[in-house]
């Protein structure tokens, strides 16, 4: 068995943040002395799978994720026209229960001038920390990919079409989640675009370590 220890994981649903190099037994994980310690002091190879990967958009047909193909034809399914479907047209708690947990709404704010989060499923929750709820993309995101997050709704505003995003987020201070997004356009009363409905997709990231 490899040298390491047991530490408890979280019923949080991301309790893979926690195992860096290990394996889980039950509600523990053997934690090997190569995953704790600060970022700089960790073996360089480590190191190297943790630096933070800034947001990017991607191509629709990078989409890696499962999941996130499966949210993406969900929204498809509802087009009846050119334009994206409407709001009322969508039921996920009903249709896709098992993926509503990992989708989020975000509505538009000021005609683009930003854009509120008016839903978040748990396990977004739980990545965050806490519930993001009633706050805008600019409050939500660092300083310094706020335009580009700001950007891409704006595209997927303004072109009617779903865009996706990749990127990792800087969990707690422990570890990195790599993830994907999807954002859909929905239509409200009129023809324009008045929300998203968003899916996140964790992909998977850390090396597990077999005893």
């Amino acid at each position: 068995m490899h040298n390491g220890r047991r530490i408890p994981l979280p019923q949080d649903g991301f309790s893979e943040v926690y195992i860096a190099l290990g394996r889980r037994t039950g509600p523990h994980a053997i934690v090997t002395d190569d995953a704790v310690g600060p970022l700089e002091q960790r073996p360089r190879a480590l190191r190297s799978r943790m630096e933070k990967k800034p947001l990017r958009e991607i191509a629709l047909s990078e989409i890696t994720a499962a999941d996130g193909w499966e949210f993406l034809d969900y929204w498809a399914s509802k087009k009846t026209g050119p334009g994206p479907p409407a709001r009322r047209t969508l039921d996920p708690l009903i249709e896709k229960p098992h993926l509503v947990p990992c989708m989020y709404i975000y509505e538009v704010v000021d005609a683009g001038r930003d854009f509120r989060l008016r839903l978040v499923g748990t396990q977004v929750t739980a990545l965050f920390g806490s519930d993001p709820t009633g706050r805008c993309m600019s409050e939500i995101w660092a300083s310094s990919e706020i335009e580009a997050n700001l950007q891409l709704m704006r595209k997927c505003m303004g072109t009617g079409e779903p865009v996706a995003a990749e990127g990792s987020y800087h969990w707690r201070g422990r570890a990195f989640i790599e993830w994907q997004c999807v954002i859909t356009p929905l239509r409200l009363d009129g023809p324009q675009v008045g929300q998203f409905l968003c899916f996140l997709s964790r992909l998977p990231f850390f090396k597990v370590l077999s005893c």
